[in-house]
């Protein structure tokens, strides 16, 4: 199996881009649900910078899409709890359904 944390690029990648600074600023005041879109081979970065998100905003709610999170909705749910939605199709057509459908849960 490959190891990505073995890989230099995975430590360059986990050491300045999911750094404090560069995540910290990122997610600087977000918006009460963040949606997070990646390919496949970046979903375990999406991943990372979700957790990092949730950790220190534990209420808001993190959406994972994208052709990354394909297929392997269920499996996403259920191994990653800082993971709060994983959406399917175009974000452009799902977004709004998927807004009001929060929006329903919470009244």
């Amino acid at each position: 199996m490959f190891d990505w944390a073995t890989q230099p690029f995975y430590t360059l990648v986990v050491t300045f881009l999911f750094g404090p600074y560069f995540v910290n600023g990122f997610m600087a005041d977000p918006a009460p649900v963040v949606g997070l879109s990646c390919m496949a081979n970046l979903l375990p970065f999406a991943l990372l910078a979700a957790r990092r998100l949730k950790e220190r905003y534990p209420e808001v709610t993190v959406v994972l899409g994208g052709v990354g999170a394909k297929a392997v909705e269920r499996k996403i749910l259920e191994r990653f709890d800082w993971i709060d939605v994983v959406a399917h199709g175009e974000g452009e057509r799902s977004i709004v359904p998927l807004l009001q459908a929060l929006q329903n849960l919470l009244e």
